[in-house]
């Protein structure tokens, strides 16, 4: 299976003064990059990006079936319920690439931290 992972996807919102986390689950993603360090010219440095690459069927039905934006919490697999972003152990998106283009390569692509 080339898309083994299923992500949560949390994201924030102010609703009538009130914090409101709504919660996406959708699988179909290939997930790589981890928490590491690596070395430079100067000592070590963190490198603790991940990338998260869509199937070509989850980027087809991206927009009306899940949606991810900058600041958007993500978790690898199935995501409790929560109330508050504090709760979530995973990364921040930093970064969303469509390459949408109606070829069999199609995919969504995440970067986060």
């Amino acid at each position: 299976m080339m898309f083994p992972h299923t992500i949560t996807i949390y994201r924030y919102r102010e609703e009538r003064g009130r914090d409101v986390i709504e919660r996406q689950v959708v699988d179909g993603f290939y997930r790589y990059g981890s928490k590491a360090c690596r070395a430079d010219g100067k000592g070590t440095t963190a490198d603790d990006s991940v990338t998260i690459v869509s199937s070509p069927e989850r980027a087809g039905d991206y927009g009306s079936a899940w949606t991810v934006q900058p600041l958007d919490r993500i978790v690898e697999g199935v995501g409790a319920d929560v109330t508050s972003l504090k709760e979530i152990n995973g990364i921040t998106v930093l970064r969303v690439d469509e390459n949408i283009c109606g070829c069999p390569v199609d995919n969504i692509t995440i970067v986060g931290k």
